[in-house]
């Protein structure tokens, strides 16, 4: 069972190799696009299942990105590249791969749903592998690296790789500046290991025009797909989330005066769609929290079932929905499947800009905790511009998440005030 020569390993991604099998517990390679960060440690794994009988993951946040990039293109091209000779058998219906030689498996699969979650968090592993991990919460991190714990003789190892977001991310925090995402607290750097592979490093492997295409790329963009390097804080935002405060689950007060969603309705629901914004928040005092971000592209009736869900997971007062764009018809909806729901519809009569500023004002005072990471939110906050021209997309989920702290402080006047309940 020897390599076959048609996979090459550049010059990085042979430095990669190093760090996979050195002491490092935890490796994130991070680099522009198409750097070769994804084949190398697909490879590493495929390696370490052929060599030694155990099982692996390589999870994605949505399975249905998992399945596209890895599951139907990535993994079946490395195996046919790097192990031609290799059996092995395809279960399609659990995604995993498994080699008879040896009985070991390689699962793909997504974070974004209960029962695919359950899959993968009911076994143990020996390698971990995060595919784009800049759209994985820590929390779920956190939760995941516990089930590196397969009784073998492999050294258990937790693979990250990314296109480094805004410094604001956890990713940064732990890796490069070895702080404990939720405490800041220092960490213990000698189990972690990091490097950087760009594209112009896998410049072989590329059409010959895709780096002319990155290098004209806006310069953000470039700096991050191109350069593959962490983003600053830009100037204009409404938002300071380099300094957003956050807790743990288990420190989130237990008798809460207020919860509520906040919901930014979508008009359609195709691929290309903006997303419903689904975001739980709470108040206790003068004190607020976003606990749950349930956003997502969806039909009218599915984002209906999962406000309703959150509702009673979460034990809410009210469902608050912007009626702009049409959305006046989801309140019809919610009690369609639930008539005892409460809702609220409230219309936006000031720019996004103005109803965000309030909220914004709470953020900078300490005020408002978020229980955990939400990166899709939080890159929506940090390109939430001062200028509305200059927002690349609909900030659906600030938007779900201003009129939920919006209401729990009655800033519809743009002055905190408490409610009485």
């Amino acid at each position: 069972m020897t390599q076959n020569s048609k996979f090459k390993k550049t010059e990085a991604q042979q430095e990669a190799i190093k760090l996979f099998i050195s002491n490092a517990l935890e490796i994130l390679l991070l680099g522009g696009s198409r750097s070769g960060k994804t084949s190398i440690a697909i490879y590493a794994i495929l390696t370490r299942a052929i060599k030694n009988t155990s099982r692996h993951v390589i999870a994605r946040r949505y399975f249905s990105d998992a399945k596209k990039a890895i599951w139907l293109d990535s993994l079946p091209k490395i195996l046919k590249l790097a192990y031609p000779g290799v059996p092995y058998k395809s279960n399609s219906t659990d995604y995993y791969i498994k080699f008879p030689h040896n009985d070991s498996e390689v699962w793909v699969g997504g974070l974004d749903n209960e029962e695919r979650a359950e899959k993968i968090l009911g076994r143990e592993y020996s390698t971990v592998f995060l595919n784009e991990v800049s759209q994985i919460d820590y929390s779920s991190v956190e939760t995941i690296i516990t089930r590196l714990a397969e009784k073998n003789e492999l050294e258990k190892k937790l693979y990250l790789d990314m296109n480094p977001p805004g410094k604001r991310h956890w990713s940064y925090k732990k890796y490069i500046l070895g702080r404990d995402p939720i405490s800041n607290l220092e960490i213990d750097k000698s189990l972690l290991a990091w490097m950087k592979i760009n594209p112009y490093q896998n410049a072989e492997n590329l059409d010959k025009n895709y780096l002319r295409v990155l290098e004209n790329l806006s310069p953000e963009k470039k700096k991050r797909f191109l350069h593959g390097e962490f983003q600053d804080d830009v100037a204009g935002e409404v938002f300071d989330t380099s300094s957003i405060k956050r807790i743990s689950l288990n420190d989130l007060p237990a008798d809460l005066d207020r919860i509520v969603i906040g919901h930014d309705p979508a008009v359609t629901s195709k691929i290309t769609s903006d997303e419903h914004g689904l975001i739980v928040a709470a108040r206790k005092g003068n004190i607020g929290y976003i606990i749950k971000d349930s956003s997502g592209i969806y039909t009218p009736e599915v984002a209906a079932q999962k406000s309703i869900a959150d509702y009673n997971e979460h034990e809410c007062d009210l469902i608050v929905s912007e009626v702009n764009n049409g959305g006046d018809y989801i309140k019809t909806i919610l009690h369609q499947y639930d008539p005892f729901v409460s809702h609220k519809n409230v219309r936006a009569t000031r720019g996004k800009v103005k109803r965000a500023e309030p909220v914004a004002s709470l953020y900078n005072q300490g005020r408002i905790y978020h229980v955990g990471e939400f990166p899709d939110l939080e890159t929506e906050m940090s390109e939430f511009k001062i200028d509305e021209k200059e927002m690349e997309y609909s900030p659906n989920r600030c938007d779900a998440m201003c009129w939920a702290i919006t209401e729990l402080f009655d800033l519809y006047s743009g002055q905190p005030r408490f409610r009485s309940l």
